[in-house]
């Protein structure tokens, strides 16, 4: 496995999307090569960045309507009253047996059985009424709390549309993604929105069956359907989240592109620029300047602690291809070659070969191509710095 399919991998271990055998494959090579171990936590990182955006989710503006219309569409019975008159029905209820079928030769029941199972229905009503009102009590509870969560929606909607009436058209991230929806619903559509539908309350006087019959007909209350700004004002919201995680996701992307270039181009400066950091950071760092009529300017950094000379010029002249220039060390009347250098336009940084000393004067002449053929200079110098 090569570092591309175990980067794939990290990629897909750090948002738990991989199979079984990806995952076995993923951990076997991080175990033999720890080396790409940066690859992965990099992955995890941005994944965790990413989770950052997400937000609560909040629940069905609809949920509250959606109760209490179940509530209200129950079916109704008579009221149980009107059993205990029904001395026949509950005789004819008390001829059977305890298998469930007719008593063919059994005696009548008598006035005090049937008053002990009318007593026992009667007290079995109403502990299924008590066990209805403690379930409309939950239904309550519950429907608090919807109200509760609808409030916070509604704050949400309300902090969105203040968020878009700000917001820069002219913002080259909403340039880039598109025009973003107008917020023109005002407070009173918002409030609408997260408004229950309104229910017709059922008869208090009648009791709520607690078993359907087998024959009962299907309920005929339809689901509410959302209103169509609720259901903008979810979109806006959820489009807006977005946004900001894109937003936040490009920040991060653009900064770890600088820093990444920067980085870059610190590590790849040339030689002499490298030299005249280390001259200008030692403690014994000195420099001298000299300026030409011809507006040359010839500035001399270095140090004899480090050993290292470098010479920063503007204003070189234009020379042929055939010629290049040389810098010298120049020793009372002895000129020792530093090396020659090709200025970029008429300017130049640049590292002097062999380390100086003492007194030394730093010069520049114009050679052919490779420098003096037989080690001393063949013209006179066009700039000659002092160091002493």
């Amino acid at each position: 496995m090569n570092e591309q399919e175990f980067a794939e991998l990290a990629a897909g271990h750090a948002l738990h999307a991989l199979s079984p055998d990806d995952e076995s494959r993923y951990r076997e090579a991080l175990a033999e090569h720890p080396e790409w171990e940066g690859v992965a936590l990099v992955d995890a990182a941005v994944a965790a960045s990413l989770a950052e955006g997400v937000g609560r989710v909040a629940p069905p503006l609809t949920m509250r309507s959606t109760l209490l219309a179940r509530i209200g569409s129950l079916p109704q019975v008579p009221p149980v009253a009107g059993a205990a008159g029904s001395g026949a029905g509950v005789s004819g209820a008390l001829r059977r047996d305890r298998s469930g079928r007719a008593g063919d030769g059994d005696e009548p029941a008598g006035d005090d059985d049937v008053a002990e199972t009318v007593e026992a229905e009667v007290e079995a009503v109403e502990a299924e009424s008590e066990a209805v009102e403690a379930e409309t009590e939950a239904v309550e509870d519950e429907t608090e709390a919807v109200e509760a969560e609808t409030e916070v929606v509604e704050i949400d909607s309300e902090a969105v549309e203040a968020v878009e009436a700000e917001r820069d058209p002219t913002d080259p991230l909403i340039v880039l993604l598109g025009t973003v929806p107008d917020a023109t619903d005002d407070t009173a559509e918002s409030a609408t929105a997260t408004t229950a539908l309104p229910v017709e309350p059922a008869d208090a006087a009648v009791p709520i069956e607690t078993e359907l019959p087998d024959d009962a007909p299907p309920s005929a209350a339809a689901e509410p359907v959302p209103t169509t700004t609720a259901m903008q004002a979810v979109a806006r919201r959820n489009w807006t989240r977005g946004l900001l995680a894109l937003a936040a996701c490009l920040t991060l992307l653009v900064g770890v592109g600088f820093g990444a270039g920067a980085l870059y181009n610190w590590m790849n400066r040339p030689a002499a620029v490298v030299a005249l950091d280390e001259i200008e950071s030692a403690p014994d760092a000195q420099s001298a300047t000299v300026v030409e009529e011809e507006g040359l300017t010839a500035t001399v950094h270095w140090s004899e602690q480090l050993g290292k000379v470098v010479l920063v010029s503007d204003g070189l002249p234009s020379i042929p291809e055939d010629e290049t220039f040389e810098l010298w060390f120049v020793r009372g009347d002895e000129a020792i070659s530093a090396g020659t250098f090709a200025p970029d336009g008429s300017a130049a940084t640049t590292a002097l070969e062999g380390e100086i000393q003492p007194g030394d004067v730093i010069a520049v002449t114009v050679e052919p191509a490779g420098g003096a053929p037989d080690g001393t200079p063949t013209s006179d110098p066009i700039v000659a710095v002092p160091t002493a």
